[in-house]
């Protein structure tokens, strides 16, 4: 935390990363995870901000709590065809820039606060015969820019206040 780094390349041999292992790096703009981990772990980028676009490679499967939270500069996530993305924890994208967030099929859960703050957040996409069981609590909060929502069809429960201050003004239930 608070070094100079602006590029991160996690090999494939590293399989495991700590909470927080490179959160508060002001500089960081570019990270490339390797095909070793399967979690991104808790709060592990969280305040990075000048980091703006990430792509989630298809062994991840997990992102913890906070993971990428306060990276005021994100702007772009991304998913890996054929991700095996199953969990994103609590508040693990809140106050950062999103603007366009396509969810892998393979996502069951998405955590409390998960994309809360995301002022720009204009579209959420759910991947073709999406698995998404559960919207946590406040996971879309204050997306102001959210005006209209699809829900898939395997959606179990959606989370108290999972939409509270946003700009949603449609959402769109499966026939089923």
């Amino acid at each position: 935390a608070y070094s100079a780094l602006e590029s991160l390349v996690i090999p494939d041999t590293v399989t495991g990363m700590g909470g927080s292992a490179f959160a508060m790096n002001f500089y960081l703009r570019e990270i490339t995870f390797g095909r070793g981990l399967n979690n991104i772990p808790q709060a592990a980028f969280y305040g990075c901000f000048e980091l703006a676009s990430v792509h989630i490679p298809a062994n991840i499967r997990s992102i913890g709590a906070n993971a990428f939270a306060q990276c005021n500069s994100l702007t772009e996530l991304t998913f890996e065809a054929g991700s095996g993305l199953t969990q994103i924890g609590a508040n693990a994208f809140a106050a950062s820039a999103l603007k366009e967030i396509g969810l892998p099929a393979s996502l069951v859960m998405i955590g409390s606060g998960a994309f809360a703050d995301n002022y720009a957040l204009s579209s959420v996409a759910f991947g073709t015969d999406s698995t998404l069981q559960v919207i946590g609590e406040e996971s879309f909060r204050i997306a102001y820019s959210l005006a209209q929502i699809s829900l898939p069809e395997n959606l179990m429960s959606i989370g108290s206040y999972a939409f509270i201050k946003s700009g949603v003004t449609s959402i769109e239930f499966p026939a089923s």
